[in-house]
């Protein structure tokens, strides 16, 4: 068994995440959750610190994803973003990454997480916008698509369709 009095220098690494909402084509909001009152560059989008958790993604064992979700402080400004945001139902993407806490240029992408927000939702404690998964799209109808003819072709006018 390993003496555990002994002092040896231990390296840390943490996770942290990147954040990004997006109601249209552009980015709306950028945020980190790791470097306390840091600005962060990563793929030429700068991330304001800002506190949140990410509640990160879990697959079913019937393969389909659970939804995740975002989570901040509740207060009076974070409840009516809050709200923007869900009545927008606004897109948002999770960088999860592996980060040196001593270093704020020393951190790697993990994995990512892209998501609609579907809900929102306060308590005495915090606001939560829960993710639907767009990798579950028979329970989550994400992404909403209308059968047209030039994405299936011809559609049978009838019902009285004979297959041979």
């Amino acid at each position: 068994m390993p003496d555990i009095s002994t002092t040896e220098e231990v390296n840390s690494l943490s996770i942290g995440h990147f954040l990004t909402l997006l109601p249209s084509e552009t980015i709306s909001y950028a945020y980190q959750n790791f470097f306390i009152g840091q600005n962060i560059s990563y793929s030429s989008v700068v991330y304001n610190f800002i506190p949140f958790g990410f509640s990160g993604i879990s697959v079913n064992t019937d393969g389909s994803a659970a939804d995740a979700s975002l989570v901040w402080p509740n207060n009076e400004l974070s409840r009516q973003w809050a709200d923007d945001v869900v009545k927008g139902a606004w897109y948002a993407n999770v960088k999860v990454l592996l980060l040196n806490p001593d270093d704020i240029n020393d951190f790697g992408l993990l994995t990512e997480y892209s998501g609609r927000v579907d809900v929102g939702a306060w308590d005495e404690t915090k606001v939560v916008l829960t993710l639907n998964t767009i990798l579950d799209s028979v329970g989550s109808e994400i992404p909403k698509r209308r059968i047209t003819q030039g994405l299936v072709g011809n559609l049978p006018t009838t019902s009285n369709v004979r297959l041979q």
